[in-house]
């Protein structure tokens, strides 16, 4: 009777012991710091415990897992903006691995997705480039879709910039899967005489969190909202409308962070942007844990120049969000010359799907003004 009970006891042990596991990178390019994202550690694309660590000229992880268990991942250099890719540009699939004993695990690296640029396919009028910005000492990559019938009149148009660039057009972009649909919205809106602008989408890299971070935050963070914004304005826009033919009403807008970024440019470049669009904001938190964000509002506020807004959230983004959005909107309602519209989504998550429907009507918002 004893050694049936020793032999239950221990049977746990035995069917979750820990194997070794050994990732080790074939053709990961030039030297840089590379994680294992995986459903381990969150999907966290730059976890400390899943870095890459070069031994003898080769990439190496090793880590401990339990027999049986499965691993879903994808090796990035930081950031999902530069995670592993297929040849042609497009995502790769998770990858995974049963773990059935030691073992040794070789990832051959067919590209990364900021090394390849391509335009997304079978989408009429929308141009990719990439200009090189001395403010920000890098290359910044852009889309620019145009307006039905661009081509053959000769009419001028408002621009509109939106962040995260990647995000905007092609789901094949992006690490989830969804995208903004900008490009169907514009067509939409086209066929009945609407949505007369062009879409400039700057895209985001590794310096996503410090390039949209115009005030300072809790944890350490490099601050480069001023410069990314001063690219947008001395760089970005004199080569948009040098190449273009643009009215001089322009528009920007972002979500989370690129929101937040958004609120820093209409608040101090009033004369450049006439409109901002900002969708679930980051750093939301409401009164009276965060006075910082909406003193700069009130402070931003204090010249009487006009600034026009249109802010949005999902409920099911969180509790503080709604709150933080309601007073943002009261601040703005607040300014002399502002005026500010405030929408939300009862199912709304902070997923690029969810941001489709304000795009829309930021535009017609814009196109009133």
């Amino acid at each position: 009777m004893n050694k049936w009970v020793v032999f239950l006891l221990l049977l746990p042990f035995w069917a979750h012991a820990q194997k070794k596991v050994v990732f080790e990178l074939e053709n990961p390019g030039e030297d840089d710091r590379f994680y294992l994202a995986s459903d381990r550690v969150g999907w966290n694309p730059a976890d400390s415990s899943a870095f890459f660590r070069k031994e003898a000229g080769r990439y190496r992880l090793e880590l401990s897992l339990p027999a049986g268990s499965r691993l879903e991942f994808k090796v990035t250099r930081g950031h999902w903006s530069t995670a592993e890719c297929r040849a042609n540009g497009y995502p790769l699939a998770n990858r995974g691995l049963t773990v059935s004993g030691d073992t040794l695990v070789v990832l051959t690296i067919a590209g990364w997705s900021d090394r390849i640029r391509k335009v997304p396919e079978a989408i009429e009028r929308l141009t990719a480039d990439t200009l090189h910005s001395q403010i920000l000492q890098k290359d910044k990559a852009y889309w620019v879709l145009l307006p039905q019938g661009y081509e053959s009149g000769k009419r001028k148009y408002p621009v509109i910039y939106l962040h995260d660039g990647q995000n905007l057009f092609d789901g094949y972009y992006t690490h989830n899967g969804q995208e903004w649909r900008v490009d169907e919205t514009i067509d939409s809106l086209n066929r009945f005489g609407r949505g007369q602008c062009i879409i400039v989408g700057i895209g985001s890299d590794a310096d996503r969190l410090s390039e949209y971070s115009p005030y300072p935050w809790k944890e350490p963070r490099e601050i480069n909202g001023a410069h990314y914004l001063q690219f947008l304005v001395k760089e970005l826009i004199p080569r948009v409308e040098a190449q273009f033919r643009t009215n001089g009403s322009r528009a920007i807008a972002g979500s989370s962070m690129g929101a937040l970024i958004s609120l820093e440019a209409i608040l101090e470049y009033p004369d450049v942007f006439q409109a901002a669009g900002l969708f679930s904001m980051a750093q939301a938190r409401p009164l009276p844990g965060n006075p910082y964000v909406l003193d700069q509002v009130r402070k931003g506020l204090e010249d009487h120049k006009p600034r026009n807004v249109l802010i949005y959230y999902g409920k099911e983004e969180g509790e503080t969000l709604p709150v933080f959005s309601r007073q943002l909107y009261d601040a703005f309602r607040q300014g002399r010359s502002t005026r500010a519209a405030l929408e939300w989504d009862d199912t709304g998550r902070h997923e690029e799907k969810y941001w489709q429907q304000p795009f829309l009507h930021f535009i017609e918002f814009f196109e009133r003004l």
